[in-house]
């Protein structure tokens, strides 16, 4: 596969500016940068002013704009690739990925790529190495759906992906790339048309043109699998995100007793 190329078009204290050479690749630059550094990225506009000796911090996306105030003596700030549990608040940890069923034969060990929803965090790092998550944003859209029954099931954010054998091209500021590593130890065939992860587990990889995750799913029947995320990079010159996860104050709802631990959700109310 070739990956095209981008031009960086940026000076110093100014904003990003990216020329897109293909049509479906398109980036945003992840890093730490100074509080003189804004970024204009698509519908986004982001930028520190000092008012006073307080620095003042503005975010806009699509027609929504949210603002901060800050004192502190480091005057930068980093943007970070970040699971989909934040938005619009921390309703759920489970994220549920929906595509076209394939079928899997007995024995199957097999390699499947699809996306999922990416949420980009804006973070602050005090003297001490004290973290703030400041900001976190959006580009996708937000939908949930009930894994299970009301009685027995767990609340998911719910996507649709597509699904390829080969590693799917992605927009790094709005989706990241999936790849599963599917065993079917069964002895029937399979049809597996979703996987969920539990996003406390999910470690995320990426470089200048892509976000990726792993995760391993194995099937015990045609109705049962568990999904467990794997911290691997998808290629080895991909950095590690840093983990960017906020613990609820109230539990999750999933009645399904020992559904979860950090890694892995088993999935044993269907996998179509």
């Amino acid at each position: 596969m070739v990956i095209p190329t981008f031009t960086d078009r940026r000076k110093k204290g100014t904003a990003f500016q990216y020329e897109k050479t293909d049509s479906v690749w398109e980036t945003i630059a992840f890093g730490t940068y100074p509080f003189t550094r804004s970024i204009n990225h698509r519908r986004l506009t982001l930028s520190f002013e000092d008012k006073d000796g307080i620095m003042h911090y503005k975010r806009g996306l699509d027609g929504k704009t949210f603002e901060a105030n800050i004192a502190a003596s480091n005057k930068e700030y980093s943007v970070h690739p970040a699971g989909p549990n934040h938005l619009p608040a921390p309703v759920t940890d489970y994220l549920q990925i929906r595509f076209d069923e394939i079928e899997l034969e007995p024995g199957c060990n097999t390699v499947l790529f699809v996306t999922a929803p990416l949420e980009i965090a804006i973070t602050l790092n005090a003297s001490n190495n004290e973290v703030k998550i400041l900001d976190v944003f959006s580009f996708a859209r937000t939908k949930f759906a009930l894994y299970g029954t009301a009685t027995r099931g767990v609340i998911v954010r719910d996507t649709r992906s597509r699904v390829s054998a080969v590693p799917l091209p992605v927009k790094n500021y709005k989706e990241f790339l999936l790849r599963l590593h599917i065993e079917n130890k069964s002895d029937s065939w399979v049809s597996l048309g979703r996987v969920i992860l539990y996003l406390k587990g999910l470690s995320l990889y990426y470089d200048s043109t892509s976000v990726a995750a792993c995760a391993d799913v194995s099937i015990i029947n045609p109705n049962s699998a568990q999904v467990s995320c794997t911290d691997l990079p998808l290629r080895k010159d991909m950095v590690k995100a840093e983990p960017v996860f906020t613990d609820r104050k109230t539990t999750a709802f999933c009645n399904i007793k020992n559904g979860q631990n950090d890694l892995t959700f088993v999935m044993d109310m269907g996998l179509r």
